[in-house]
């Protein structure tokens, strides 16, 4: 069950930070819970369940909310490969040896296996609860919520994604900006750092697109932030206890887990032209970019200047571009398994 766990815990960060694997099959998942031959990967920029990076997977089969879904068909399948095994250890109560099938009766093999295999509704129960808190656990840290309620799920975290995907913004960077989001901004009084508050939202995607329904864009993030700055101040006392500037303390929290600097595909795809075109220059470009990989938390880009403030610095200047979102002819790029 420990292989379970780890890789119940690994997928749940996936979804969590958009990591998208790109071409789960059995031979790449690892029995440590570790992130393996990942090569057409991408990370989720404008926020799609359904999005698939690998653009030889026609099917869909490795899409972003399938991820889950194909790690426990990996582990299913080691636990096939396995059972006789399993069976063979608990019908003995001893680790099996060197080749401990040599003139074992078939029936014996048979019922070994059965017997092994006879766990696996256990197994994939208990992948879904791994999972289910860890991506909970993950999701409120996200969120800057330190303390748990079952309803978060479908009161706070499920509704924010269905607002990120019918308003098409950016995975990554709306969580960043929902940083600075504070209980007093629904005030009548602070009406117009509401509006450039929720401007902030909008401009994390380049494709924020006018709202279809018939709610109007300000009115669906009302009724939601509503909803998050209640579950904020029922947090304000575990949060006073350690930092008078409770809010200020929550944005430092969230901060620290919602990265500035994402690996995106642009990013990526640049590094590659520019290493092949100059392979001294480029290298440079590739350090620095691995620094910020590094180190994505960080405030690069002299991130708490205003935009469209003049940056003298031009590796400052640099690390801002790097944490752009990029051409929107860049959004959603598919790469192949021979990428």
């Amino acid at each position: 069950m420990d292989c379970a766990r780890r890789n119940a815990l690994m997928v749940a960060g996936w979804q969590v930070y958009g990591f998208m694997h790109g071409v789960i099959n059995t031979d790449n998942v690892s029995i440590m819970g570790l992130t393996i031959d990942y090569g057409p990967f991408a990370f989720m920029d404008v926020y799609d369940s359904a999005h698939i990076c690998n653009h030889s997977d026609d099917t869909g089969r490795y899409s972003f909310k399938l991820q889950p879904t194909m790690i426990i068909f990996a582990l299913r399948a080691l636990l096939s490969a396995l059972a006789p095994v399993i069976g063979a250890e608990n019908s003995t109560g001893a680790a099996a040896a060197a080749a401990w099938h040599k003139d074992i009766a078939e029936e014996d093999l048979s019922a070994w296996t059965k017997d092994g295999l006879s766990i696996q509704q256990e197994m994939e129960s208990y992948i879904m609860t791994e999972f289910l808190n860890e991506y909970n656990k993950l999701m409120r840290k996200r969120l800057g919520l330190r303390t748990e309620r079952e309803d978060d799920f479908k009161e706070i975290i499920e509704p924010f994604l269905g607002i990120l995907e019918q308003r098409e913004l950016d995975y990554s960077a709306a969580f960043r900006a929902l940083s600075r989001f504070t209980p007093q901004l629904l005030q009548s009084a602070y009406s117009l750092q509401f509006e450039m508050f929720l401007q902030s939202l909008d401009a994390t995607s380049q494709c924020a697109k006018p709202d279809e329904s018939t709610e109007a864009p300000a009115e669906l993030w009302r009724r939601w932030l509503q909803k998050f700055a209640d579950r904020i101040e029922e947090e304000a006392d575990e949060w006073k206890e350690h930092d008078v500037d409770w809010l200020k303390a929550r944005e430092k929290y969230m901060l620290s887990a919602n990265p500035r600097f994402v690996l995106r595909q642009w990013v990526l795809e640049e590094v590659i032209k520019k290493v092949e075109a100059d392979v001294v220059s480029g290298r440079r470009v590739l350090a620095k970019v691995l620094q910020m990989a590094s180190r994505p938390f960080d405030s690069w880009g002299a991130e708490d200047q205003e935009i469209g403030e003049e940056i003298s610095d031009e590796e400052v200047q640099e690390e801002r571009r790097l944490c752009g979102l990029g051409d929107q002819a860049m959004l959603g790029f598919q790469c192949s398994c021979s990428s």
